[in-house]
């Protein structure tokens, strides 16, 4: 079965077409991603209730109609589309929700927190799954879950505020950011992560930590040196704590222009990155991790390979 999944982030849009086969066995076709932005300056205090502004629905109408060219291209039997956490959020979901329907003539299922996690894990479980028991680091634009699995089974998740669209607008005033304002992200990272930690106790002490969406992807590509994006090279790739700590140091320290000099680095991106390897060194330090495994694989594969068949 030809299939195609969409998951529409608070940062990135991404579809993926695929063949599923019999016992859950995927073979991708295409993978495509845009930087829509829909969160971006939605509301970033805590509290605070977002708003999908008028220039973000734009960049999402712009990437769905590129996407629909693409689904069009297809002869596929499903379409599955979700959305996170903007979407969530935001008081105006539903017109969101009507655009989506509008411009790619399928429903957009608004997912929980629990239910992306689950989805992020089935989907990289298909390159991690040879390790008992892992945190899962899921970076998105307006949230981040840490997600313990033991074989295969989620035992605990912790849903944060530490999206990095969301903690970029809130902490990072500046271009390039100021030493303050570095060190105030720095302190409510570690905050919110002695959080997470205290929350998942010594569950956490034997698990290989992992990471995936753009984040952990794209600082993989950067290390690597490499422009074209290839998930064949990024998955299972192994990301030291030394290498994430010497690309956040170099990357707070020049313009958001200057960073796209770095090959791997796609463009959209280079704002939110140094909160992003800010946010994985951290997390690096707080649970005691050396290196991070990291998986392209994630919430797109986890669409087409759980269970449900909806048709196109």
């Amino acid at each position: 079965m030809k299939a195609a999944s969409l998951d529409l982030g608070t940062n990135t849009f991404r579809l993926l077409i695929a063949e599923v086969g019999d016992g859950n066995s995927l073979k991708p076709i295409l993978i495509k991603r845009e930087i829509a932005r829909l969160g971006g300056g939605s509301g970033t205090r805590p509290g605070s209730v977002p708003l999908i502004q008028r220039d973000a629905l734009h960049r999402a109408r712009k990437a769905l109609r590129e996407f629909r060219t693409i689904i069009d291209k297809h002869k596929l039997e499903r379409i599955e589309a979700v959305a996170t956490h903007i979407v969530r959020e935001a008081s105006n979901r539903d017109e969101f929700v009507d655009l989506v329907r509008n411009e790619l003539g399928c429903e957009v299922r608004v997912i929980s927190p629990q239910e992306e996690a689950e989805l992020a894990l089935r989907g990289a479980l298909t390159v991690l799954g040879k390790h008992d028991t892992i945190l899962l680091l899921d970076i998105g634009g307006g949230s981040s879950e840490y997600i313990l699995s033991r074989n295969r089974k989620i035992t605990a998740m912790i849903s944060t505020d530490l999206g990095v669209v969301s903690i970029t607008e809130r902490f990072l005033r500046t271009d390039p950011p100021g030493k303050d304002d570095l060190n105030e992200l720095h302190n409510y990272i570690e905050k919110r992560l002695q959080e997470v930690y205290t929350d998942l106790n010594k569950n956490v002490m034997d698990a290989t930590l992992s990471g995936t969406a753009g984040t952990a992807t794209t600082l993989a590509m950067m290390d690597m040196g490499v422009g074209e994006y290839r998930p064949d090279k990024i998955n299972g790739y192994i990301l030291t704590y030394d290498a994430v700590s010497a690309l956040y140091r170099k990357l707070a320290g020049i313009t958001a222009k200057e960073r796209l000099a770095f090959p791997g680095l796609e463009r959209g991106r280079e704002d939110v990155i140094v909160a992003g390897a800010l946010l994985i060194a951290m997390s690096m330090e707080v649970f005691r991790c050396q290196t991070m495994t990291v998986s392209d694989a994630g919430i797109l594969e986890g669409i087409l390979l759980n269970g449900e068949s909806r048709a196109a």
